[in-house]
């Protein structure tokens, strides 16, 4: 059988994004057994609030820009104009992210996290010149997938040595976070070496102009973000670092097995679906429905797997980490939302339909998901804390794939499509 080059994108970018994922992975019983379940719910807090400034400066730009620069990826001038102004808009979010920062550290309920957040502030700085845009929209994911994989190995003998007690947090999250300024710095050279791009000119219009079309993904990821980030802290508010702790390994554990098999489906088939949709709808909605069904396949053996072994992974971690299978148990389904909304949404919503109508659907789902992940999760993690917020997360993902599939067959429905995105596909 012939592997199309997509298909062979994909396994290339499935091997990258596995180290780049297995890393983390490999890292999480060693940390959580040195620094114990306290030290490590100190990094679950400040990573999530540093995530929610990362979202900010992000804007949405990784699907408003990433589409524009796959469209125009062969115009070099059109190219290099969205490169520069989505860098300044990017470099204007990220001013107004620090004076976000320095409040926040001054809040006197978080002062007990106050050395963890300082600490983690160049993951800040370092994401936002990464430029996964660009390198996404121009088809070469695999040089920053290659990048990340080989920085994230080099740091490895330094967070065996330097992390061995549970003071060591901070080392363990000022490592992490190093890693971030490092391929920001060698991202910016290869692009600049390579002379991807050149020089041009930018105004504050077009600046504004790449803001505007960005605000749609920014509310949608900002709302994603309520029951990802924002459940960490809400649960901080309510519980002890342990429980956040407890909490934090399982969705680590959850989201890192998600993203490891969904991400390198999206990087490859988003800006594919998009070109190959402007010319040929037909032939981008057979590849969608195929991607659909082969995700959901994986994201299902998946999520038994973290099921059955639960228990075991519990039991390896520790006694500090007791009640750790019970939130895995209940978080095993989330993989499988995840890859629903995610490709009816982002590959269906957007890539495959692109109209404002669509956009506005996309953005409407994750704010109404958002308003209903802060009820549900500040109900549920007051009263059953860390299982109360595991059982918000997974309602809150299914609300969403629901609805992504709900408007992506009604878009088919009213434009005369005989099948639905889960059509058999005829060879």
């Amino acid at each position: 059988m012939k592997i199309s080059s997509a298909q062979k994108d994909t396994l290339y970018l499935f091997v990258l994004q596995g180290m780049n994922y297995a890393i983390p992975i490999l890292l999480m019983p060693y940390l959580m057994i040195k620094l114990g379940v306290k030290s490590y719910g100190l990094i679950g807090f400040s990573t999530a609030i540093i995530q929610f400034l990362i979202l900010f400066v992000d804007f949405g730009f990784n699907m408003s820009a990433t589409k524009r620069v796959a469209v125009h990826k062969d115009n070099k001038l059109v190219l290099s104009r969205i490169f520069y102004s989505t860098i300044f808009a990017k470099t204007i979010l990220l001013i107004v992210s620090i004076f976000i920062f320095i409040f926040i550290i001054n809040i006197s309920k978080f002062d007990e996290y106050k050395i963890a957040l300082l600490c983690s502030l160049p993951m800040l700085l370092g994401n936002t010149y990464t430029f996964t845009w660009f390198y996404q929209g121009i088809g070469n994911i695999r040089f920053l997938s290659i990048l990340s994989m080989f920085c994230r190995i080099l740091i490895l003998p330094t967070i065996f040595y330097f992390v061995q007690t549970s003071q060591d947090y901070v080392k363990a999250i000022f490592i992490n976070s190093f890693v971030y300024m490092v391929i920001a710095f060698i991202s910016i050279f290869w692009i600049f070496k390579n002379k991807m791009i050149d020089k041009a000119k930018i105004s504050l219009e077009s600046i504004k102009f790449e803001i505007k079309e960005s605000f749609p993904f920014f509310l949608s990821t900002a709302s994603i973000s309520i029951y990802t980030q924002l459940f960490v802290v809400i649960l901080g508010l309510f519980a002890t670092p342990a429980i956040v702790g407890i909490y934090t390994a399982a969705d680590k554990i959850i989201r890192a097995i998600s993203l490891l098999f969904y991400t390198p489906i999206n990087q490859v088939y988003y800006p594919k679906i998009a070109n190959i949709s402007s010319q040929d709808q037909e032939k981008a909605l057979s590849l969608l429905r195929n991607v659909f069904k082969f995700s959901i396949a994986l994201m299902t053996f998946l999520s038994l797997i973290i099921f059955i072994f639960s228990s075991f992974i519990e039991k390896k971690i520790g006694v500090e980490y007791e009640g750790l299978s019970n939130l895995l148990k209940i978080l095993s389904p989330v993989p499988i939302a995840v890859a629903i909304g995610g490709i009816a949404g982002q590959l269906g919503l957007i890539a495959y339909i692109d109209n404002s109508k669509t956009k506005q659907i996309f953005q409407n789902i994750y704010i109404v998901a958002g308003i209903f992940a802060i009820c549900l999760v500040s109900f549920l993690a007051y009263f059953f804390q860390a299982q109360g917020t595991s059982i918000a997360v997974l309602l809150t993902e299914s609300l969403v794939a629901i609805l992504m599939v709900y408007y992506f067959n009604k878009y088919l429905r009213d434009n005369n499509s005989s099948k639905n995105i889960f059509s058999r596909i005829e060879d």
